[in-house]
């Protein structure tokens, strides 16, 4: 439903006034119809307090008795003015009792840096009146002159109560059909949903400009952070108080939604506040909006002696908080008592911390409430059943001691554990006065990597880039210098060192430092015991091995305390498919063991044994591979200038890859293998022979990264005769038989300039180790006729460059047959009807008989009559056309294209014809 929008003007006795308020009729939320929440904005501009005479003689400004545009539960104030205003507001009921006068302070929660207005902390109604109707407030500054002020009036009552949220909750889980809970994770708590709360038509369909302008953004969490909404600590309708926060978040400021990622009510209830879900960025922090998650307490937790005075969190509520904590410091696996690194800040941040720990100008959440994050810390910890890794030693605990001095406290109670001290550096050792010492706590002998907490903290000044740590451990002293300004808010590192506990370890700090007038800090510090420890060495972690024995070596540091070690291995890296596993020594860092199968992949780790605990070894992924690769060289080219080959190939394997080639060459037609490429990752090179007349072949073998290699390859992968060159030959062509001594030999350049000189050279064998010819020509011929006395089954030819650029030719293949071949019919059958079968055969000495040619002639006639034509047979029917005596004669032609002379004289007639139509009988044979 489209909200409605009305403008009013007012006028007061001071300055101008305008009120703006808007609200809808009808949302439809949880199965019941409920009125939207209503706002409306007053604004008073140029107040002057000097047309006031009481103004004028006290400072303070207080107004008429207004009459509010609406009936308000909630109530926020804005300003425009000089730092020394001062502002207090009470309401009531129309002719009602008035509520104390409630100064309302700079909200650093809902001030953004760039915001034009001040916005001030968020006034409720009390429980008893609900609404009121009437405000008064009272204003004072030094300048006595208020640019602008401005009061927000909500109404968020006329929607569900918390008790009808809740329900509608329930209804909601149960509808939802959820997947039963993760027993190894930590279950997020109950938590009234945005679809629940979320009664505003405004809220439900998102259709306003401040909502639609404001798309989503995600960054995982890293830091937790406790806020306070600094609102009345009575509401009999905590809902209410929900909504009138999340419109004027919403609205109000334009935020697109409320600002905070969960939020809990005084008896425990959780609500879903931004809208997006796990890691989203709400508004809540300025640049520690993103890789945080909020959770703001409804309600003021400052001391009882501020104004407005606060309460501390009940426990339900900071039972919420904990369970709430718990379940995020679970999922995303954060360890609360640490601090990490905020990218968009550029330094440090607690990982748990209140709102004021993040820049250290509001007081958010309240003193009480930030007073009980330590304590908060330790109940997460015991939910989560969680061990630091590392012992703290607080500057507030009895392990701490100092000199003497002007001590300063740092300010908004920031600190690791909500404090820390605080002195000023210098560089001259007669004023250095101030110095603190950590008695560490060292509950064996061991390796111990020591810390110290830098807060940040802001006091207007730097910190030093110098400060002076001295380490007292077994091996006598140690000075450590370490910046304090470049580690701000996080654990600045101080190294590692050798302690026992009665070796009175410790760590002293000093004002003495490197610079002068900068801030030194005495905070928390830590040790984390290193040892004893295991760390895996082989198989290296996603290592390969070609064999089902597999070696695993491993080291252990600071091993005293070891009274065993196991070695176990699985399928899974939670071990829980564990496929073998050995007891070992304590002093054992190596073990072999023949595994049945293969695995693909193996985790495995060690497991070392102290007197009340295990420590485990970091889990090692191995994985197995008894396949060889393949591998082929795929082409072979000449290069520009012709000096040499350019050869690629591949190989392929199908677990581990191919880790590295081997390339062996050797002179074609002789047995030898040398080597050319060992052990390369390249899938090509260039090859450059001291003789490019020479022909040579090549061959490769791949080693996968297992190990595993391939099988040497029998025959050749390639040969420089396969090289494609700058040459073309023409005639003959390959494999083309030639029938003339006499051979026109034919080629072509295909690049570069045409060489002055070439030599024409023609071989019985491959790589030209004996020749038949060898011609030097002009490097323009491009033809040349050869004489070859004699016939060859196989002749190899090429053409040689002997100047300029172009690469030796390709070498051509051809074959030699001068000598016709010869033939005649040598069989003829007579059948029973007359007709004649005809049969005839030839040979040839090499290329093979093409096909023949018969003819046939009356006997005594002169001239043949063609009858069979370039045939492949051998034999056919032939019908005479009359009945007298025929001739015939055939002739044969060889693959090369030679043919069998003519001859005038019949090879055979039908008078010598077989006859085959004669019956035969058998005799009849009688059985006894």
């Amino acid at each position: 439903m489209s909200r409605n929008w009305k403008k009013t003007v007012l006028f007061v006795v001071l300055g101008g006034v305008l009120a703006v308020g808007w609200g809808a009729v009808r949302p439809v939320a949880t199965g019941a119809v409920y009125e939207d929440t209503r706002m409306e904005r007053v604004s008073f501009t140029q107040l002057d307090l000097r047309e006031s005479a009481e103004a004028r003689r006290t400072g303070v400004y207080e107004s008429a008795v207004l009459d509010a545009p609406i009936a308000f539960n909630a109530l926020v104030p804005e300003w425009q003015a000089d730092p020394t205003l001062a502002l207090e507001v009470r309401s009531r009921k129309t002719e009602g009792t008035w509520s104390e006068w409630l100064p309302l302070h700079l909200s650093g929660d809902l001030t953004p840096d760039d915001a034009p207005l001040s916005v001030g902390e968020m006034l409720f109604v009390s429980a008893a009146d609900t609404t009121h109707n009437q405000y008064q407030f009272r204003v004072s500054t030094v300048v006595l002159n208020v640019p602008e002020l401005r009061f927000t009036f909500i109404n968020s009552t006329t929607g569900p109560t918390t008790a009808e949220l809740i329900a509608r909750q329930q209804e909601l889980d149960s509808q939802q059909n959820l997947p039963p809970a993760d027993p190894t994770s930590y279950p997020k708590p109950f938590v009234i949903s945005r679809q629940a709360w979320c009664t505003d038509s405004l809220c439900q369909t998102g259709q306003h400009s401040c909502t639609l302008g404001d798309p989503l953004s995600y960054t995982p969490v890293h830091h937790l952070i406790v806020h306070h909404t600094v609102s009345n600590n009575s509401s009999a309708d905590w809902a209410a108080v929900m909504r009138a926060i999340w419109n004027y978040h919403t609205i109000g400021q334009c935020w697109g939604d409320i600002g905070y990622n969960y939020l809990i009510d005084i008896n425990g209830n959780i609500y879903e506040g931004h809208r997006g879900g796990d890691d989203v960025v709400g508004t809540h922090s300025s640049g520690a909006n993103q890789y945080s998650m909020a959770i703001s307490l409804l309600g003021t937790f400052t001391l009882p002696s501020e104004n407005p005075p606060g309460i501390a969190p009940s426990a339900a509520m900071q039972t919420s908080l904990v369970r709430m904590l718990a379940w995020k410091a679970d999922q995303k696996q954060i360890d609360l008592y640490d601090a990490t690194y905020h990218p968009v800040l550029g330094r440090g941040l607690p990982n748990f911390m209140g709102h004021r720990d993040a820049y250290g100008t509001t007081s958010c959440p309240g003193e009480q409430a930030h007073d009980l994050l330590p304590s908060i810390r330790e109940r997460v910890a015991a939910e989560l059943n969680f061990t630091p890794p590392h012992i703290y030693v607080d500057e507030l605990s009895n392990r701490f001691t100092r000199s003497g001095g002007n001590w300063q406290d740092g300010p908004y109670s920031c600190g690791y554990n909500v404090h820390s001290w605080f002195t000023w550096s210098t560089t001259d050792p007669n004023q250095a006065a101030y110095w603190g010492e950590w008695q560490l706590n060292i509950p064996t002998t061991g390796s111990y990597e020591l810390s110290a907490y830098v807060p940040y903290c802001n006091t207007g000044a730097g910190e030093t880039g110098s400060a002076r740590y001295t380490i007292y451990h077994d091996g006598g002293s140690s000075q450590v210098t370490a910046d304090q300004e470049g580690y701000l808010g996080s654990w600045v590192p101080l190294g590692t060192f050798q302690f026992s506990p009665g070796n009175n370890p410790r760590v002293r700090l000093t004002d003495l430092a490197g610079d002068n007038n900068q801030a030194v800090w005495f905070d928390a510090v830590r040790v984390r015991y290193l040892g004893p420890q295991a760390t895996n060495q082989q198989p290296t972690a996603n290592g390969w091995v070609n064999s089902r024995t597999v070696n695993f070596g491993w080291n252990i540091a600071n091993g005293g305390a070891v009274t065993a070690v196991k070695l176990r291995a699985a399928t899974d890296s939670n071990f829980t498919n564990l496929v073998y596993q050995a007891d070992l020594p304590s002093n054992a860092t190596s073990h072999s063991h023949t595994f049945g199968q293969d695995y693909n992949p193996l985790y495995w780790q060690i497991l070392l044994s102290t007197t009340g605990q295990t420590i485990y070894s970091s889990a090692t992924t191995v994985r197995m591979d008894l396949q060889p690769p393949t591998s082929t060289i795929n082409t072979i080219a000449w290069t520009n200038d012709g000096s040499g080959y350019v050869l690629n190939w591949s190989g392929t394997d199908a677990l581990s890859g191919v880790a590295n080639y081997t390339l062996e060459y050797r002179v074609l037609g002789t047995a030898a293998w040398l080597p050319l490429l060992n052990n390369v990752a390249e899938t090509h090179t260039t090859v450059v022979p001291t003789d490019t007349n020479t022909a040579y072949e090549f061959r490769i073998q791949a080693t996968d990264v297992a190990g595993n290699v391939e099988p040497a390859h029998e025959t050749a992968d390639i040969s420089t005769n396969d090289a494609p060159a700058s040459i073309a030959l023409i005639a003959p062509a390959n494999n083309q038989w030639v029938n003339t001594a006499v051979i026109p030999f034919q080629w072509q350049w295909l690049n570069g300039n045409t060489p002055s000189q070439a030599r024409l050279q023609v071989s019985t064998a491959a790589n030209f180790s004996t020749l038949l010819v060898d011609v030097t020509l002009a490097g323009t011929t491009l033809q040349n006729n050869l004489l070859i006395n004699n016939n060859y089954d196989q002749l190899y030819w090429r053409v040689i460059p002997t100047t300029g650029p172009n690469g030796p030719a390709i070498v051509g293949q051809f074959r030699l047959d001068t000598v016709a071949p010869s033939a005649a019919v040598n069989r003829i059958l007579r059948l029973e009807d007359g007709r004649y079968i005809i049969a005839w055969q030839g040979s040839d000495n090499l290329s093979g008989i093409a096909h023949y040619t018969v003819y046939y002639r009356a006997a005594g006639a002169a001239d043949w009559i063609l009858w069979k034509n370039g045939t492949p047979l051998k034999q056919a029917a032939f019908t005479p056309p009359n009945g007298q005596v025929y001739e015939f004669r055939a002739r044969a032609t060889d693959v090369a294209g030679n043919s069998q002379p003519a001859s005038n004289t019949a090879d055979l007639d039908t008078t010598a014809a077989i006859q085959l139509f004669t019956q035969g009988y058998l005799p009849v044979l009688m059985r006894p």
